[in-house]
Formats: C-alpha cells, sequence, structure tokens
C-alpha cells in the first residue's frame, strides 16, 4: 500500500525514503544488467529507474516487442525481475516522447533506432487544460 501522509510517503505501513538511479536497460547488453542494478544498490539506491522508449519497442508501428522478439534487451519483464531479485522497486518511465538525449538515431546495444518511426506529437488546442495525442 502507498500512502502520502505526514509529509512523508509511506509503503506498507513504513516511511520510505526512494532513492532512484537511472540503468537503461535498452542502452545495455542483457549480460550488463545484472552488474549495473547492483552498482546502483550499492550506491544506496532503493529504486532503479528506467525510461520505456516507445520506438526501442514498437520500431515499426503495430510490431510491439516487450518480450525480445527483435533484440533480447527488449524483455522489459525480465528486467524488472531482475530489479525485484535484487531487492529493488522499478520506476517506468513510459514513452511515447523520452527524448533519450539524443537528436541523431539512437544506438541501442548495437542496434540503430531511427527515431522517425511511430511519432507521437501532442498538438495544441485553445483550451489551455487540453491536449489532443495524435500520431503522424
Amino acid at each position: 500500500m502507498l500512502e502520502i501522509r505526514e509529509r512523508r510517503l509511506w509503503i506498507h505501513g513504513k516511511p520510505t525514503l526512494l532513492l532512484a538511479g537511472e540503468v537503461h536497460y535498452f542502452r545495455l547488453d542483457r549480460a550488463h544488467w545484472a552488474d549495473r542494478i547492483v552498482k546502483a544498490k550499492s550506491c544506496g539506491c532503493n529504486v532503479v529507474a528506467s525510461y520505456i522508449p516507445w520506438l526501442v519497442h514498437e520500431p515499426v508501428e503495430g510490431a510491439l516487442d516487450l518480450v525480445r522478439r527483435t533484440r533480447p534487451e527488449n524483455h522489459l519483464g525480465s528486467f524488472i525481475d531482475l530489479c525485484t531479485a535484487y531487492g529493488l522497486k522499478f520506476l517506468a518511465r513510459p514513452g511515447p516522447d523520452t527524448v533519450l538525449e539524443s537528436e541523431s538515431p539512437l544506438d541501442v546495444a548495437g542496434a540503430t533506432v531511427n527515431r522517425e518511426g511511430p511519432r507521437w506529437t501532442l498538438t495544441p488546442t485553445n483550451d489551455s487544460n487540453k491536449v489532443v495525442v495524435t500520431t503522424t
């Protein structure tokens, strides 16, 4: 159970401070996942955070891969399970637009992902409380 009370985050009835480190599973060879998770934990992290980049998991519209059909590193569930096995929580940072600190094609564990893949855009409206999500 997750609560916010007394200006603190409480998880399962205990006040908890979350210390997160970024580990981008899709940028690493799968063989290096455990090493990076252990290093994050040794730095005092109790949470691993990562983007879940749309362009990596759906490089072609309609061809979703979360279970390593196209690359072993795409098995998101295995990465989350590995974090849990090392006693860390996982904080998902899903796309579609994750920026990824790159303006060029993204080199992801040896596979180049073209940023021109399925594009999601935010279309402003006249209503300041509303954003329209469309694909192009």
